[in-house]
């Protein structure tokens, strides 16, 4: 096939002019295009202003030659060398042909392998030929290398279109089928089948620019693939198969062996023919019943030649012949327009009749428009018999259901039963749609249907049955609704409305008995009605005041159904609680009329009462307090005025009885003490208006003696649970401690450099809370207290738990003015009552200068200077003597204190007594301890008298003569009390 075309080019060999009157081609050229396999022609026509070249080269033609060897005059003259092409010389008006450009497109046979030259020779219109082959000019200089593939390609491709499946298949003969093992099959180059699909015929001219579909690649060695063609298909197809192989795909078409023929393209028609109009169809029974016919008729369809009318028959509308319910009853060919069908005995029911038309490849359309179906046509061959069944009746049974029964039809098998409900009783005119509603489906055998009546009905209703079956071969079942003897004759009544709910009255609940009553009035409106009492112990309505009975599985029945007599007007019933409740609990009251009938509804203080279900006696906290204090619930209580308080833990119904005594009173009689009066009924009042707080005042004078208090109360809570509380936690302690201080006095006398003794002990009836004490350095100007500290306690083991012995010991350097010092004493009991001892004692800074004169810094007469006596002759018992004598008596008595100590370290503290009333020995400084001194304090000999008893047990060892101005204490190390002055 040639290309030729006109378009500019540029020449690659530059030839000699020839002369203008011979038209000879100028600046020919070749390329040859391996892509293609094809090689290109260029030439300009000769540049002339002559107008005669210009006309005769419209009348001329050029002819394009091919060699392998270099082409002359005479080669072309004598027909050596065919041409491979012939083209116009100019084509356009003339004054176009001066230097027109000229291109030629050779393809190249397979197999091609060399080089070839390219020439032009030149025809005139009367037939002559001018064949220079001027090199460069119309022959080109030099030949080009040219090289094409061998034919890669299968054979005689064939497709064939299935229209029942609607697919092409496409067969060809591979090249290796017929040339073995020319092309690889396996590995990675084996060749693949390119199959394309399209409209036009293909041919190496139009392969590249045509409009082509790839439908399938194969491996190689597959001969076959199929096509499916769309939906809605009708055109003829061509298809073409190419081998893709080691990288090229041979699309050349040489001799069309991979293509199909143009001439015989494969029809592709998948499109039904058009649906068929017109159709109708008529029953007509026979006269003697039990059969009939009907026909059908529809409108012929001219331009579809070879067609075949297919006829449809179902018991239902249907719009696709595969609808398994759809029945195929006969096939018409083209140009008969009706068909007669007969009808089976024993078929009742509606019948819709429907015509096809399939073409002559087979097309069909499933899909049936309404145009195509007529119906429904009634067909009754069933008479004489009745489709209906029998011997309807209908009971309500009460909570919510209606009992229907019937017998089944006589002559069907394999049927079901419609329960149709109505106001009406139903005829063959009635409209099912409107006037009734289907209630129940039964199958066959059953005989009876419970049909649930709406709740909230109170009506009249009507029943009737209708039975569903297919009738001999009807695919489709029939339902006959003349109604002739399937209803129930009257109307049942059917009741599911429930009672107006009961008011009921506000739960009362009786703390007393552990019960609680209810009441409500007796409906007016209702017949052998039930009442139900039901509790809930949650919060049933979630915070709101109404709610539904039956939204809450935590509702417990308390009295089932009760059936009041008919005299009864007003009810009361009474349940009985358990001991010590206290809960909230709903209660609700559920009526029930004769049928079951009950509203679940429940409102707040109507129907439903939250009750305190409080079976638990009132809680109380009872405390005394002096002096406005709130009190304590137990404990010593000193003289004074005394208010009880009781704390309920919920208000009570009246105010709280008491009496408040000693615990050995004994009522008419003189043992004991009672503060509230006696053989009367004395209740506290409220404080402040409170219902849980409630008081009593009374006194506890000076001076009586020590007893335990019992206080007596009766508490009732507002729902009559009642309680007595008795208490006996508090003991009467009126009297103050005694105090008995054996050192120091107000006689006493201590010098810088000796210690303060502290030494006594302290008593009390009921027991002691704390002892202290406190210095005052008394000065000139001012006093300085020092702070409080408490006693160190020297208690011995086995002493009375109201007995309390202190010792301690303090610097006379501590008092930096010489002159008299105040010490306190303070003890308090456990009821508080406190006892002050005030004592005095003299500090001084005395003494003795060279010349034997004693001075002190007070300035007053040293200690019993106005006794001495004058002087005499140093002997034992002068001072100097004195004070040797009195350091040695004590280093001994320190190592008799010692050994006393190892003595007693080693005795049992808890030695056993001997008796009731017998002591060890060791104990008997105690007896005489605990019977000595007075309040009031004693002299310095008296303290160390009793005290020499008392620190037998003792680690650190006292001196007798505590006058001594020179006595050592060997007490405990005592820091310097901190002051604090005091204004004098």
């Amino acid at each position: 096939m040639l290309l030729v075309s006109a378009v500019p080019f540029v020449p690659a060999v530059a030839a000699d002019q020839s002369a203008p009157a011979d038209m000879q081609a100028q600046n020919i050229d070749a390329v040859f295009d391996s892509f293609t396999e094809s090689t290109t022609i260029m030439w300009d026509n000769v540049q002339t202003q002559n107008l005669t070249i210009a006309q005769m080269l419209q009348t001329s033609r050029y002819l394009v030659y091919r060699s392998d060897s270099q082409m002359n005059s005479s080669l072309i003259q004598n027909g050596t060398i065919p041409y491979i092409a012939n083209v116009s010389a100019c084509t356009g008006n003339v004054v176009s042909c001066p230097g027109q450009q000229h291109s030629v497109n050779h393809p190249l046979p397979p197999g091609v392998n060399g080089t070839f030259y390219y020439g032009i020779a030149t025809q005139l219109d009367d037939g002559s030929l001018k064949a220079f082959m001027e090199l460069g000019s119309a022959h080109i200089p030099d030949p080009i290398y040219e090289n094409t593939h061998d034919i890669i390609a299968p054979f005689a491709v064939n497709a064939t279109f299935y229209p029942e499946t609607s697919r092409t298949r496409i067969d060809w003969i591979n090249l290796n089928q017929l040339q073995p093992g020319t092309l690889l099959e396996t590995g990675p180059n084996a060749y693949i089948s390119n199959i394309y699909r399209h409209l036009s015929p293909a041919n190496r001219a139009n392969w590249f620019g045509m409009q082509k579909t790839l439908v399938a690649s194969e491996p190689a060695g597959v001969s076959s693939t199929s096509y499916d063609v769309p939906p809605n298909t009708d055109v003829e197809a061509y298809y073409s198969v190419t081998y893709f192989y080691l990288g090229y795909e041979d699309t050349r078409f040489i001799g069309g062996v991979n293509t199909m023929d143009a001439e015989f393209p494969v029809a592709e028609d998948n499109v039904a023919p058009i649906d068929v109009e017109g159709v109708e169809a008529s029953f007509i029974a026979e006269s003697l019943g039990g059969t009939g016919n009907t026909t059908i008729t529809w409108i012929d369809i001219p331009e579809e030649l070879g067609a075949l009318y297919h006829v449809w028959r179902s018991g239902a509308p249907f719009n696709d012949t595969l609808d398994p319910n759809v029945e195929h009853i006969a096939v018409v060919p083209s140009g008969v327009t009706t068909y007669r069908y007969e009808v089976e005995r024993g078929s009742l029911g509606y019948a819709y009749y429907a015509v096809t038309a399939a073409d002559a490849r087979g097309n069909h359309n499933n899909t049936i428009l309404p145009s195509s179906v007529a119906g429904p046509i009634m067909e009754n061959a069933f008479d004489p018999w009745v489709a209906e069944p029998t011997n309807v009746q209908a009971v309500y049974i009460g909570g919510g259901w209606t009992n229907v029964t019937w017998t089944d039809q006589m002559g069907a098998e394999g049927e079901y039963y419609h329960i149709w409900h109505s106001w009406t009783k139903l005829s063959a005119a009635s409209n099912l749609t409107l006037e009734a509603t289907l209630a129940a489906t039964v199958p066959d055998g059953v005989e009876y249907a419970l049909i649930p009546v709406p709740m909230d009905k109170d009506r009249l209703s009507y029943y009737c049955i209708t039975s569903v079956t297919r009738y001999n071969h009807l695919n489709a079942t029939y339902e006959d609704t003349r109604f002739i003897q399937n209803c129930i004759p009257l109307s049942v009544r059917e009741d599911t409305l429930p009672p107006a709910p009961v008011q009921l009255a506000q739960p009362m609940l009786q703390g007393g008995q552990n019960s609680i009553l209810l009441s409500w009035i007796n409906s007016l409106a209702e017949e052998e009605e039930t009442y139900s009492i039901w509790r809930h112990l949650g919060t049933p309505f979630e915070n709101n005041e109404t709610g539904n009975f039956s939204d809450d599985e935590g509702w417990e029945l308390m009295i089932d159904s009760y059936l009041p007599q008919p005299s009864e007007t007003t009810i009361l019933r009474e349940l009985f609680l358990e001991e010590n409740l206290d809960r909230y609990a709903w209660y609700a009251l559920i009526i029930a009329d004769s049928w079951g009938n009950s509203r679940d509804s429940v409102t707040n203080r109507s129907n439903v009462w939250l009750v305190h279900e409080d079976t638990t006696p009132p809680e109380v906290e009872i405390l005394l307090g002096i002096g406005g204090e709130e009190g304590m619930p137990g404990g010593p209580l000193k003289s004074g005025d005394y208010r009880l308080h009781i704390h309920s833990g919920e208000p009570l119904d009246e105010f709280p009885m008491i009496q408040v005594h000693t615990e050995d009173y004994i009522e008419g009689s003189a043992i004991g003490t009672t503060f509230t009066p006696e053989g009367e009924v004395t209740r506290a009042t409220p404080f402040l208006a409170s219902d849980t707080h409630f008081i009593w005042d009374f006194p506890i004078p000076n001076g009586m003696d020590t007893n335990n208090v019992t206080v007596i109360t009766t508490l009732v809570d507002i729902v009559g649970n009642s309680q007595t509380f008795s208490l006996t936690n508090w003991s009467v302690d009126s009297k103050s401690p005694t105090i008995e201080l054996f050192s120091p006095s107000s006689e006493s006398k201590y010098l810088y450099g000796t210690e303060i003794r502290i030494h006594g002990v302290v008593t009390d009836d009921v027991g002691l809370i704390e002892v202290k004490y406190q210095f005052t350095n008394v000065g000139e100007f001012f006093n300085e207290e020092f702070e409080w500290e408490n006693v160190t306690e020297i208690t011995p083991l086995g002493a009375p738990s109201n007995t309390l012995v202190f010792s301690m010991t303090e610097p006379a350097s501590t008092f930096e003015d010489p002159g008299n010092h105040r010490l306190k004493i303070m003890a308090k009991d456990f009821a508080g009552n406190e006892k002050l001892f005030i004592t005095t004692f003299y500090v001084d800074h005395c003494y003795e200068n060279i010349s034997g004169i004693t001075l002190c810094q007070s300035g007053n007469t040293p200690f019993n200077e106005e006794e001495q006596e004058p002087e005499a002759p140093l002997s034992l018992t002068s001072p100097p003597y004195v004070i040797i004598i009195a350091v040695g008596a004590f280093n001994l008595l320190l190592l008799f204190f010692a050994i006393m100590m190892g003595v007693l370290a080693a005795q049992d503290p808890s030695k056993k007594k001997k008796g009731d009333d017998e002591f060890d020995e060791e104990d008997d400084w105690m007896m005489e301890f605990m019977g000595g001194g007075d309040s009031g304090g004693g002299s310095g000999d008296t303290a160390d008298a009793g005290l020499a008893e008392l620190e037998g047990p003792k680690e650190t060892k006292q001196l007798d003569d505590e006058d001594d101005p020179f006595a050592t204490d060997t007490g405990e190390k005592k820091k310097r009390r901190k002051k604090a002055g005091v204004e004098d």
